[in-house]
């Protein structure tokens, strides 16, 4: 029996009770809502049941909500509407028009224009910027690191180990001979490395503290957030966190290029690229903008593609 796409598309109870098995397939204990890591294996399983092609997780990503009841998890509600998203929208005539899972194969019908592909090629010879440094080990460490100074609560649950192994009666203080060893190990545990040990030690000699030769662990973690907050600064002093940069010589030329040619067209070249592919497939406004934002995610990756890989 072939699936009634416009009822389900009209009818929110339908719906719902059509896609309910899925969601409680993944919702085992029954909370009444899935996580960002497990909605993938409930869409897909939501779109067996209907009869359509399981959306990427790409795709699935783009859908989401961004007024959730509750940051990383998603309710049935919030689920039945994501689930929407892909069904197709019956119009007029007998065609389904274009949905978002649909695009891919809907492509072969109607190619890209090629002007779009001439833009598109022109990207990927004149741009050349270095990898997003935010990608990197050492600035995901100092992301940490700021989150643990931004909690106190957090801060001391993650170094307390680093305390207790060195107060092994558990009495609750450290001997002040004790705590550099103890401050740099705990640095080292998150992974801190722009300081030096006679940097951290002017740090804890710099910090008040009580003068009966023992340290507490509130002292402790104060003393250890000063040495992150140090840390920070000493990385960003040696990283340009904040915008990508550009190799000089033939690299910078390229870039020059590429920054022409978005002047000379007026608007992103990404962006001609998009509107060329919405005008020639027709794509339907409900989904113009889910469209774009994969298109534009799908650019990027080719865009990285061609970036090269032995910056140093």
């Amino acid at each position: 029996m072939a699936t009634d796409y416009q009822k389900l598309n009209n009818d929110t109870q339908a719906l719902q009770k059509a896609i309910r098995p899925a969601f409680q397939e993944v919702d085992k204990n029954n909370l009444g809502f899935i996580d960002d890591q497990t909605v993938t294996q409930a869409v897909t399983k939501a779109s067996q049941i209907l009869k359509i092609s399981p959306p990427s997780k790409d795709q699935i990503r783009i859908a989401l909500p961004n007024n959730r009841t509750r940051k990383g998890k998603i309710n049935f509600d919030e689920f039945t509407g994501l689930i929407k998203q892909f069904l197709p929208k019956i119009g007029n005539s007998e065609e389904a028009k274009i949905a978002p899972q649909q695009l891919k194969q809907e492509e072969i019908k109607n190619p890209i224009p090629e002007t779009a592909l001439e833009n598109e090629n022109t990207i990927k010879n004149a741009v050349n910027i270095i990898e997003d440094p935010r990608n990197s080990a050492e600035y995901q460490a100092i992301e940490s690191i700021r989150r643990l100074i931004a909690n106190d609560q957090l801060l001391a649950s993650t170094v307390r180990g680093s305390f207790i192994e060195i107060d092994t009666k558990n009495t609750g203080f450290i001997n002040e001979k004790d705590l550099n060893g103890a401050v740099i190990k705990a640095t080292n545990n998150l992974s801190c490395s722009s300081l030096k040990q006679d940097q951290i030690g002017q740090i804890v000699k710099s910090m008040s503290r009580s003068a009966n030769g023992k340290v507490s662990f509130q002292e402790f973690t104060n003393i250890l957030k000063a040495v992150l907050r140090n840390n920070i600064e000493e990385f960003e002093k040696n990283q340009s966190m904040n915008e990508l940069r550009v190799v000089s010589g033939p690299r910078e030329t390229r870039r020059e290029l590429f920054e022409k040619y978005l002047d000379d067209s007026g608007i992103s070249i990404a962006f001609q690229i998009i509107y060329s592919e919405i005008i020639a497939k027709n794509i339907d406004p409900m989904h113009v903008f889910s469209y774009s934002a994969m298109r534009l995610r799908e650019l990027g990756r080719e865009l990285e593609n061609v970036l090269p890989r032995n910056f140093t």
